[in-house]
This record gives structure tokens, sequence and C-alpha cells, in this order.
């Protein structure tokens, strides 16, 4: 129950922040329920949020490891040989390039 518990309180941390982005649903708020109130409102749901997560993450961590998926112990010759180029080709992919095209225009 720990996981969906901190799912929930992901979800509501998460979504009283959202929320806030709503300018007009939020502006609708203030002026029904007036500035301080809705800070206060909004403090108390962003703390239930997060204890929701916190008791959510510790529930979890006091159940056990869940193995989601358990890799064949083969792959792990396939990952080591794929990580090498797939770690040179994002490096390369930051590393800026002067096209020959370019480098032939003289200004």
């Amino acid at each position: 129950m720990g996981l969906a518990e901190e799912i929930l309180g992901l979800v509501v941390f998460l979504g009283a922040h959202v929320f806030v982005t709503m300018r007009d649903r939020r502006a609708a708020l203030v002026a029904r329920i007036g500035e301080w109130p809705y800070r206060g409102l909004f403090s108390v749901v962003v703390i239930i949020g997060i204890l929701l997560t916190a008791y959510g993450f510790a529930a979890y961590r006091a159940a056990g490891m869940i193995v989601l998926w358990d890799p064949p112990a083969w792959t792990r010759h396939i990952v080591v040989a794929l990580m090498w180029p797939a770690s040179i080709m994002v490096a390369a992919a930051y590393i800026p390039v002067i096209s020959s095209a370019r480098s032939s225009i003289r200004c």
C-alpha cells in the first residue's frame, strides 16, 4: 500500500502546484475565500501531499523491495557491449562540429 500512498501524495502536491498555474481559476478562488485563506489552504494541501509522500515512501521501504523485472543473466554482456557506443554517441551529440561546407566558404 505504500507505493499507492506515495503516488497519491505526489499527485496532491503536484496538483496543488499545477492549480497555481491556472490563473483564472486561482483568481476566482482567491476572490471567493480571500488571499490569506487561499494561502493557508494551499499550504495545508501541500503539507498533506508532502506527508503522504513521506509516509508512502517509508511504508514502501519497510515492505521490502518489489522486483518489477529480473533481467536474464546473459543480457548483462549485451548491455556492456552497447553502452560504449551509446556513451560515445551521447557525448558526440554535444560536441560542436564545423561542417566541411562551412569551412570552405571564406568571408
